[in-house]
């Protein structure tokens, strides 16, 4: 349950997911991070909504959460940011998520020089947090023959409603 499906996008319309890893939830929503420059980064740029999934094979269930996705503050960010380990810090200062990688050899010596001298690494401005404000959460559990179950809530304003959708 830590790793989540998100889709997202782009302005077009034009869809694309992946796997990212759940940082935690609050009160308002599911937390994950990125770099604004990514695919993921430039979709939520221009279309602010997001649908993460999850899915537990052994047990037949899944879950599905939809709604907008704001930005964390830059406070909220540090501290996802600085819970990691330093080598994941490391990488994220280095790499430019989803651009060319044109030496990896320049990159892995780049990452190694942070590390070794142990310094304080600071978040970049471009890795930021974000929270997926649900607005609709369908629970499925499979069913024999096909007899799914599937219950959806769906917020308005702020109310929440349920119902039964067929399978």
């Amino acid at each position: 349950p830590g790793t989540i499906a998100l889709a997202t996008a782009d302005g077009q319309g034009k869809p694309s997911s992946r796997y990212v890893l759940l940082k935690g939830f609050d009160d308002e929503g599911l937390l994950f991070v990125s770099q604004t420059g990514s695919r993921k980064g430039q979709d939520l740029a221009s279309n602010p909504f997001a649908s993460a999934s999850f899915y537990w094979q052994e047990l037949r269930l899944q879950l599905h959460i939809s709604g907008s996705v704001e930005k964390l503050s830059p406070a909220e960010s540090d501290a996802l940011f600085n819970d990691r380990p330093l080598a994941s810090r490391a990488v994220s200062s280095v790499s430019v998520q989803g651009k060319e990688l044109l030496d990896e050899n320049v990159l892995n010596a780049q990452i190694s020089d942070m590390i070794s001298r142990g310094a304080r690494l600071e978040r970049p401005d471009r890795w930021v947090g974000y929270r997926v404000k649900p607005e609709r959460f369908e629970f499925w559990q499979g069913g024999e023959s096909r007899l799914h179950r599937r219950l959806e809530y769906t917020k308005d304003g702020a109310t929440w409603s349920w119902r039964r959708v067929q399978p």
